[in-house]
């Protein structure tokens, strides 16, 4: 019989892809990526170990409504791929971001069913993986951009190196990265200087990025900190009460220089262009005019998808080309012709699902990833101290944004980490919660039997022996 696992299933290819992202998951074989074939073999060997086999009759999973939009999304996608007429390599291509929700249920019932050891495991293999990514992705935009160049091609159909950046995808997981130091720094006394050090080169090499989204999922995981910091009970000891009244004094003067050094940034005058057509120079020009291209090109589909309610309500299924078809690609890219290189997608997955899946697929799809916000929200004071759930927590939220501006959950290096983070997450709430009310049973049933011991006119049971 297997092993027991070593740590949470799904675990590796995740960390693939936190690492490498986008080239790390080529391997010559179109249309399969290496993250495919460690994610099957996870669920091969999830199923097969004595983790499911003995801890799993033990400690029965507590179930979650997040747990069925999950489920209900995944068997939609099937089924709506089932009663499609496209059985061919594009229609696989379209499907394969929708079965990774699988990833979420995966992880959902792995962490519930673990051991502590495999839960630390874990968190250390996706910690090495975010620092390697950071690593790699701040060198060759400060230090060594042309490294990518002389590095062999992973794809060269994309004509993709080893470590050549994805500006939205990876500013946002190098955004996670600063996440976890100033989190480390807002923890620990220890070893300031060098998280301080990793801390500025992670926002040089993100505002040095083209991606606007990076730069607001990177802004958007820092504020989640500092709130998430603040919200911390005030029961807490007088180092972290002194510095929560610290960040609360840092905070204004933080965003004032934010204020004034983004617009001198390539990622921030993307982004004040994309919002204000005043800005002058190319940058600013150029983000506005993609600004414009998407809102053209989403209102085109929307338009497109309402004609028909048939279409609004089950969508085009897989296959088809919607982007053709509703004339939106020729707004977003000036084409309408198809090939590999070239997007099908609108670059925002919410209208993208809505168009692949209907409102019947669109909706748990949302709804469970509004419930992943909500839960981190409500559970704010709780994730910053344990390591594992404030990661399952920044990354899907640092990567809602370029999702939603970009292609990001249509491909595995983001669809993957963000559904198994989520499923995480979920996890270790129930299984927190599920501790929480066994401490409670725990301490009850102690402080029945405290209260028998003391008095003598205790009943007995069976003749015998206090209640």
């Amino acid at each position: 019989m297997p092993a027991r696992p070593r740590a949470v299933a799904g675990t590796i290819s995740t960390a693939l892809l936190l690492f490498g992202g986008r080239w790390a998951n080529y391997i010559g074989v179109y249309p399969i990526f290496l993250s495919d074939v460690l994610f099957g073999l996870a669920i091969v060997n999830y199923l097969l170990s004595r983790q499911i086999s003995t801890s799993a009759a033990r400690h029965r999973p507590r179930t979650s409504p997040i747990y069925g939009l999950m489920a209900a999304s995944l068997l939609w996608t099937v089924l709506r791929f089932l009663f499609g007429r496209d059985f061919g390599v594009t229609a696989f291509r379209d499907l394969f971001p929708y079965l990774y929700i699988s990833g979420g249920i995966l992880a959902w019932h792995a962490v519930q069913t673990c051991s502590r050891k495999a839960l630390a495991n874990t968190t250390r293999i996706i910690y090495w993986a975010i620092g390697l990514h950071a690593a790699w992705h701040v060198s060759v935009i400060l230090f060594v951009p042309g490294l990518p160049g002389a590095l062999p091609l992973v794809s060269a159909t994309q004509a993709l190196h080893i470590f050549q950046p994805r500006a939205d995808f990876d500013g946002a997981i190098t955004g996670v990265a600063c996440g976890l130091l100033l989190r480390s720094l807002l923890l620990s006394g220890s070893r300031i200087v060098p998280k301080a050090i990793g801390l500025i080169l992670c926002w040089l090499a993100i505002g040095a990025g083209s991606s606007r989204a990076g730069l607001l999922s990177a802004l958007l995981v820092s504020a989640l900190i500092a709130i998430a910091y603040l919200s911390m009970s005030s029961n807490t000891d007088h180092g972290t009460r002194r510095k929560q009244q610290g960040l609360v004094l840092v905070i204004p003067v933080v965003i004032c220089l934010a204020l004034i050094i983004l617009p001198s940034t390539t990622a921030g005058s993307r982004l004040l262009g994309g919002f204000s057509s005043s800005q002058e120079g190319s940058l600013a020009e150029g983000a506005a005019g993609t600004q414009a291209a998407r809102s053209a090109a989403w209102g085109a589909l929307l338009e497109w998808i309402l004609q028909d309610s048939q279409r609004a309500l089950v969508g085009v299924g897989f296959g088809p080309n919607f982007m053709i078809d509703s004339g939106a690609s020729q707004l977003l890219i000036s084409t309408m012709n198809e090939g590999a290189d070239l997007p099908r997608s609108p670059h925002m997955y919410w209208l993208g699902t809505w168009a692949r899946l209907g409102l019947i697929g669109l909706m748990p799809v949302a709804l469970a990833t509004i419930g992943a916000t909500m839960c981190a929200w409500r559970a704010k004071h709780w994730i910053i101290t344990s390591p594992l759930a404030f990661v399952a927590t920044v990354v899907p939220i640092s990567l809602i944004i370029p999702a939603t501006l970009g292609v990001i959950l249509e491909s595995p290096f983001g669809a993957v980490p963000f559904w198994w983070c989520v499923g995480a997450l979920f996890g270790l709430s129930q299984r927190r919660a599920a501790t929480a009310s066994s401490l409670g049973a725990v301490r009850q049933s102690g402080s029945r039997r405290t209260r028998s011991a003391q008095c003598p006119q205790t009943p007995t049971v069976n003749g015998g022996g206090t209640i």
